[in-house]
């Protein structure tokens, strides 16, 4: 008895691709970090996109003494984009440690398929402490941190003697992120 196509495609194609099941830390860092993984993170990625373009704006205006005389001038838009980043970059700390690699990171998949001369593939076998090392010590990570720095320093020791605007202006990199989720996701 000779099998034809027809009788072994459903079979085939079922085993193909099978079900990955995945954890709820793995399905909201999926949600915020990759915006081609479904309308939910798509509309998050929007959202998001527009709040660095508004922190962005305002650190402009705010500059312009023309235009914003006062140091708190549009204040209170300032603080709902700030709280919108710090529960991004809290949300996205809390759940990295308890997320596999090959879900969030693009590149960890080449990097475990093809190794850098004389490294081995211990990425494999990360523990949670040194998958959280790894995310808070990538580039834009510590941005997004600096970025929220000045106004929980501001919030948690009121008015401190120190140059904030400096690192308030640090809000401007921020305008990176856009860039990187313009990257992956061509609707944007």
């Amino acid at each position: 008895v000779w099998l034809t196509w027809k009788d072994i495609r459903q079979g085939v194609v079922a085993q193909a691709v099978p079900n990955v099941k995945i954890s709820i830390f793995e399905r909201v860092l999926l949600t915020l970090e990759t915006p081609g993984s479904s309308s939910l993170a798509l509309m998050y990625a929007v959202i998001m996109f527009f709040c660095i373009l508004i922190s962005v704006s305002l650190v402009i205006v705010q500059s312009m003494e023309s235009i914003c005389p006062g140091s708190n001038c549009y204040s209170e838009i300032e603080t709902i984009c700030v709280l919108a980043f710090s529960v991004d970059f809290f949300t996205r700390v809390v759940c990295v440690p308890f997320s596999r690699p090959a879900l969030a990171q693009h590149d960890w998949h080449l990097e475990v398929a093809v190794p850098h001369p004389g490294h081995t593939n211990e990425s494999v076998m990360k523990t949670r402490l040194q998958r959280l090392g790894d995310f808070l010590s990538k580039p834009l990570n510590i941005i997004d941190f600096i970025a929220i720095l000045p106004f929980w320093v501001q919030i948690l020791f009121g008015n401190v003697h120190c140059p904030l605007a400096f690192i308030r202006s640090l809000r401007l990199i921020r305008f990176f992120r856009v860039v990187k989720m313009s990257k992956f996701n061509s609707t944007l």
